[in-house]
């Protein structure tokens, strides 16, 4: 499982991924995105964690682009940013997520100097749930009205320390 940043060549990907309606559910509601506009995501994307408040990897494993993990809402004063995850659908159940996550974390702590992450789990989604608790994430709250896509739903908020 590789973790890395975005590169020119992901274009496609991203926007198979950003535009497909499976998918969007998951993220801020949005018409479908450009080609032109994700060229230009991915030529600002080098941009840190710590200017930008927000940073996207892909994971790829063995040479197959797999997915994304997102940290975003970074936080200065706490230094703790939220995660998201995203493994299409060929690739699920493979333990990637979880390999990916564990991955990410020990970045997060020595790249970025973070302290805490938080996820953002819709109740319904059971995979999610288990995932981040697998890994040790707390649930520190619950929101029944959440914009979450689409959707408002119940979530539960998860939290970790990962120094």
């Amino acid at each position: 499982m590789l973790i890395r940043p975005l590169k020119k060549t992901d274009i496609d990907f991203l926007l198979l991924i950003e535009n497909d309606p499976v998918y969007m559910e998951f993220g801020t509601p949005h018409t479908p995105f450009s080609k032109n506009l994700l060229k230009n995501f991915i030529d600002h994307s080098a941009v840190s964690l710590l200017e930008s408040g927000q940073f996207r990897y892909v994971l790829e494993d063995e040479h197959h682009l797999v997915g994304f993990l997102d940290l975003f809402d970074f936080e200065k004063a706490s230094f703790t940013a939220s995660v998201g995850i995203l493994v299409t659908l060929p690739f699920r159940r493979k333990l990637l997520a979880y390999k990916a996550l564990q991955k990410l974390e020990l970045m997060a702590a020595t790249q970025w100097g973070l302290k805490y992450l938080l996820a953002n789990v819709a109740t319904d989604n059971e995979p999610s749930l288990q995932l981040f608790e697998k890994l040790k994430y707390k649930k520190i709250d619950t929101k029944n009205d959440f914009s979450l896509g689409n959707k408002t739903k119940s979530i539960v908020i998860f939290k970790k320390n990962i120094q």
